[in-house]
């Protein structure tokens, strides 16, 4: 459902925050350590703030896991969230 939500924003029509806020908040449970970077879309696309610091929170989260060697992840980060 997120990227329909995504895909109809950037179309113009409106998308139920709420839904998608849940959605987002599911990430986590369904999409593990993609879910940095499926938040972190999200909130670009539907101009969520809040989403973008989660994201943020949730690549640290996945850098402290992996360790001396998040070189690649810290590069994808800042491509991903300015």
């Amino acid at each position: 459902r997120l990227v329909g939500a995504r895909a109809q924003c950037r179309s113009g029509y409106e998308v139920d925050l709420d839904e998608v806020g849940r959605d987002v908040d599911a990430l986590d449970a369904a999409v593990g350590i993609d879910a940095w970077w499926v938040t972190a879309e999200t909130g670009r696309d539907l101009a969520v703030a809040a989403w973008t610091g989660l994201a943020r929170t949730r690549a640290a989260a996945l850098a402290r896991a992996v360790g001396p060697e998040d070189h690649a992840l810290a590069g994808a980060v800042a491509a991903l969230i300015p």
